[in-house]
């Protein structure tokens, strides 16, 4: 059993604790927008940790995400990845990965649940699928503004606003 999970865990939790830092949680993926996207792309992605007050970027945060893994059949492939980064080393760690299979109802739509997320898949080929995520990770807002902490098109939603 690893304990490197743990371990980040906890670091986070005394990082949180010192003076100047604050608990940050980003959610790169909008609620209820109807979506594409390709083999290897994310449904949805987000991230929780720690910044220096004031600070955009975290400085050590766990990454999560769902990436569509393709169709075989009427069974929808999703791999959920975490990572943890910190900036301070400049390391990114890989700590879990998991291949999840759903399957499709006859229509060929489903609601697909991993943890507290709930995506509704409208409709999935090999090369790509449609969706919108209705529900996302514990603890998300959506009703905060969003502020850009990377330089792609992505938005997070800060829930710990200033």
């Amino acid at each position: 059993m690893k304990k490197w999970p743990v371990c980040a865990a906890l670091l986070t939790m005394t990082l949180a604790g010192c003076s100047g830092n604050e608990n940050y949680f980003a959610l790169y993926t909008e609620l209820n927008r109807p979506m594409f996207a390709p083999v290897g792309e994310a449904l949805i992605e987000w991230e929780q940790g720690v910044r220096e007050s004031g600070a955009k970027v975290p400085t050590e945060a766990f990454h999560y995400s769902l990436l569509y893994s393709g169709l075989a059949g009427r069974t929808l492939n999703v791999t959920y990845r975490e990572y943890w980064t910190s900036s301070a080393t400049k390391l990114i760690q890989p700590v879990f990965t998991q291949d999840l299979k759903y399957e499709l109802g006859q229509d060929g739509k489903a609601i697909i649940t991993f943890k507290d997320i709930q995506i509704e898949i409208a409709e999935a080929t090999t090369e790509r699928v449609a969706f919108h995520v209705t529900h996302g990770p514990s603890g998300a807002r959506t009703d905060v503004k969003k502020e850009r902490t990377r330089s792609d098109e992505k938005q997070p939603v800060n829930i710990y606003p200033n």
